[in-house]
């Protein structure tokens, strides 16, 4: 049937109620679709609009929230689309959520989908170690290399102020605490680093410093 007017009456036993006009209107259903975000890992609170891409349908819709991701927690937003990623910078890998949208007019009529939320740890060499042993920046931590397994072939090598190199390691594995070659302390002072996280990329050069006594 199309949209219109139509007259309806009922018929019970031979009894004809008198004819009623009804107005017949077809409504579209929304549609949720799944989303994709990269964002750093570093971030405490991100707004997540999956709105975008999204089909409300006829009239309006209503987003709720079906799943929390992993770690983490997704709260609503006054904008509506919108989650906001309460983050746990602790953790550097993927999440994902799911949420429904479901129309206005007719409420049972609601579409899912699902949010992947990339996080990303930007793979940067400290330019300061204090490897004192009181448990806070004692060794060289490269921050995408927490992510276990992700650079199985990261490649660090330091030099000291003549170029010779006293230390190196492939794959690295944030373990470095001011030592060489022989697991000895080196002296407190400025040292050159060379760094990649993957074979293809480019050297990441720079100096860093050693210094025991902070």
């Amino acid at each position: 049937n199309s949209e219109g007017i139509y007259s309806v009456f009922a018929n019970s036993n031979g009894c004809v109620s008198p004819p009623a006009n009804v107005v017949l209107d077809y409504v579209d259903s929304p549609v949720a679709n799944d989303d994709q975000f990269t964002i750093p890992a570093q971030n405490i609170n991100t707004i997540i609009y999956v709105g975008a891409n999204d089909q409300l349908g006829t009239g309006s819709a209503t987003y709720t929230l079906l799943t929390q991701p992993l770690f983490g927690f997704i709260s609503g937003e006054d904008v509506p689309g919108a989650f906001i990623l309460e983050n746990d910078t602790t953790y550097g890998g993927a999440l994902t959520f799911m949420y429904e949208l479901c129309s206005d007019i007719c409420p049972t009529t609601c579409s899912e989908a699902e949010v992947y939320i990339e996080q990303v740890i930007p793979c940067i060499v400290p330019n300061l170690i204090t490897p004192n042993e009181d448990g806070y920046n004692d060794a060289l931590v490269v921050g995408c290399l927490q992510l276990e397994g992700r650079y199985p072939n990261s490649e660090l090598h330091i030099y000291n102020e003549w170029g010779d190199r006293v230390f190196e390691a492939k794959p690295y594995e944030n373990i470095w605490k001011g030592t060489n070659s022989r697991d000895e302390n080196l002296p407190d002072g400025v040292y050159f680093f060379i760094f990649k996280e993957v074979p293809e990329a480019e050297w990441q050069k720079g100096y860093l410093h050693i210094m025991r006594g902070r």
